[in-house]
């Protein structure tokens, strides 16, 4: 009776702890599989997703993290028009009203992104295109600075045409780097980017072809977030990259592991 009683006191407390987290400021680094998705919350309580995953595992996550009756969010952020980086966006278009939805523009024949889009035009979410130099102000202490592309950059290398994104969030500093390649790692350094954070969530999934060792110097970040599926069938992330981030003391957090990783906004 006495162990019951104590299991039951241990769930209890499971479940406040819990339920209090939905309140506090953070940044949630879901695990949608293979694929990205973010989730932020900031002091003033405006919600921002940034990337929704390959499929509906998004919405199931959004739900652990967000109180029951929260089905506004403020912004969608989608750093580029890949499957694994969109397709999800389109459940958490139905079942929450969406503000305002973020986008480098450019043009794209693909039967998902069509319906994605007529998805966005039926429903009353305001589009907002961006670029380098732009900045998307939250509240008063949060804002996130678009870093790439630059305005006019076109190409059918989707992967080289992501966001990238350096958030600064009360203390914490954290860079969002969809898929860019090495090629545009160097651009952001050479050109002067303050591209320096606390955490950094790697390019295309821990790739090789992307999170040079010049580009991790650059940025400096105490945390290294790796967002892939289990097992998946591109060998991801890359030892190499693994290798590349433990020589220099970062801790790596990765969602096939980890799954939803939280990070408080102080």
């Amino acid at each position: 009776m006495v162990i019951i009683k104590r299991t039951i006191i241990l769930l209890a407390l499971i479940g406040l702890f819990s339920w209090i987290l939905r309140y506090i400021p953070q940044v949630v680094f879901l695990d949608v599989g293979q694929g990205d998705a973010a989730l932020i919350k900031t002091l003033n309580k405006k919600i921002i997703v940034i990337d929704g995953g390959p499929d509906w595992q998004i919405l199931y996550n959004l739900g652990k993290h967000l109180k029951p009756w929260q089905r506004r969010i403020d912004a969608l952020v989608i750093s580029h028009f890949h499957h694994d980086h969109f397709l999800g966006l389109a459940e958490v278009m139905r079942r929450y009203d969406v503000q305002k939805i973020y986008y480098y523009p450019i043009e794209i024949y693909d039967l998902a992104y069509i319906e994605f889009m007529k998805i966005v035009k039926d429903s009353q979410s305001m589009l907002v295109e961006i670029k380098a130099g732009d900045i998307i102000q939250f509240d008063n202490n949060c804002w996130l600075k678009i870093l790439w592309p630059k305005i006019g950059a076109s190409g059918r290398d989707l992967n080289r045409l992501s966001l990238v994104l350096r958030l600064e969030c009360g203390n914490q500093k954290i860079l969002f780097t969809g898929d860019v390649d090495k090629a545009v790692e160097e651009i952001l350094i050479t050109e002067g980017n303050n591209v320096k954070a606390d955490i950094l969530k790697s390019a295309h999934h821990g790739s090789a072809s992307s999170n040079s060792l010049r580009f991790l110097q650059a940025v400096q970040p105490r945390h290294f977030v790796i967002s892939v599926g289990k097992d998946n069938r591109y060998g991801l992330p890359s030892p190499s990259v693994i290798s590349r981030g433990r020589s220099l003391g970062l801790n790596i957090w990765r969602t096939d592991l980890f799954k939803n990783i939280v990070f408080f906004l102080d």
